[in-house]
C-alpha cells in the first residue's frame, strides 16, 4: 500500500512558481536566511510536480535535504515543504 501511494503522489500535478512577488508577499513560517537564498536562485521556475522541486531544493543546499534517523529535523522540513506547495501554487 504504501508503494502506490508514493507513485500516486510521485505522478501529481501540482504546479508551482517560484516568484519574486510571492517570496515577497508571502510569510513564510521557520525558514531560515539561507533556505531563503536557495528559493530566491529558483525564482521564474516552474515546477510540474512537487517531487520535481523537492529535488531541486535539495541539490542546491543541504538544509533541505532529509536526514536518515533525524525524525524531528524531518518533520519540520517536510512542514516547510507543504508550506512552500501552498505559498507557490499556481
Amino acid at each position: 500500500k504504501k508503494s502506490l501511494e508514493t507513485v500516486i503522489e510521485a505522478a501529481e500535478i501540482d504546479n508551482l512558481e517560484i516568484s519574486a512577488d510571492t517570496l515577497k508577499k508571502r510569510t513564510l513560517k521557520s525558514i531560515t536566511s539561507e533556505q531563503l537564498k536557495v528559493l530566491k536562485t529558483l525564482e521564474g521556475r516552474v515546477f510540474t510536480h512537487r517531487w520535481q522541486l523537492d529535488e531541486a531544493l535539495a541539490e542546491l543546499s543541504p538544509e533541505f535535504q532529509f536526514k536518515k534517523g533525524n525524525a524531528v529535523e524531518n518533520d519540520h522540513l517536510h512542514s516547510l515543504l507543504k508550506q512552500l506547495y501552498d505559498n507557490f501554487r499556481l
